[in-house]
């Protein structure tokens, strides 16, 4: 009877590969928290630096480059949110060169909390709304608006990055809802100071009327 070929050797190697690749990293992930807890500080400090006062400079285009563009809305935001979210791309890119499993979804967490972290520097910002704001006020609580805006729009862009480098097994945990959730609020909040600042200015004027 004529022998059946069996699978080529470049196709065992094949095979093969998907299963050896990663299993060293693998080994060293349970000892990676020190490093772990190395970056989320690290990262906690570029948020510091970033939003210390006299550093976090507003940013962004008041003018439409066409003028034809008729969907364009002006947006101001806070440098710090471009700074971070290209500090957090590197932990990343940095993590993904030894790991893609559990040392990669416990920086996924440190992302998590820095981002939040942003979230109440951001709300501290709004003030109290108890009084009228000045011109400086109104810019930095639109500047709040359009900083949470862009967070809101990037988030889910860095949330893909994450979700393609990370292990299949982790995918679908990888998610920041709830940090999406803490922008939304901090843009409903930053209209709400806004109405309250204009309510305020408009007090005396009332009060006159009565």
């Amino acid at each position: 009877a004529k022998k059946t070929a069996g699978p080529s050797a470049a196709e065992n190697l094949d095979d093969f590969a998907p299963r050896f690749r990663g299993i060293i990293s693998e080994c060293f992930d349970a000892y990676l928290s020190t490093w772990v807890q190395h970056e989320e500080k690290q990262l906690l400090e570029v948020l510091d630096r970033s939003t210390a006062a006299g550093t976090d400079k507003i940013v962004g285009n008041a003018e439409a480059e066409d003028e034809d563009d008729a969907g364009f809305e002006p947006r101001y935001i806070y440098s710090s949110a471009p700074t971070l979210f290209a500090s957090m791309k590197g932990s990343m890119s940095k993590c993904a060169d030894f790991s893609t499993h559990n040392t990669m979804f416990d920086i996924f967490q440190s992302f998590r909390k820095v981002v939040s972290h942003y979230c109440e520097r951001l709300e501290r910002l709004l003030g109290s709304g108890a009084a009228p704001l000045d011109a400086a006020g109104v810019e930095a609580v639109c500047c709040v608006y359009g900083t949470a805006d862009y967070c809101l729009e990037t988030l889910p862009q860095f949330c893909e990055l994450l979700q393609h480098v990370i292990s299949s097994e982790f995918r679908e945990h990888v998610t920041f809802e709830n940090e999406q959730e803490l922008l939304r609020n901090l843009m409903n909040n930053a209209n709400k100071t806004l109405v309250q600042s204009v309510n305020c200015s408009l007090d005396e004027a009332f009060s006159k009327m009565k």
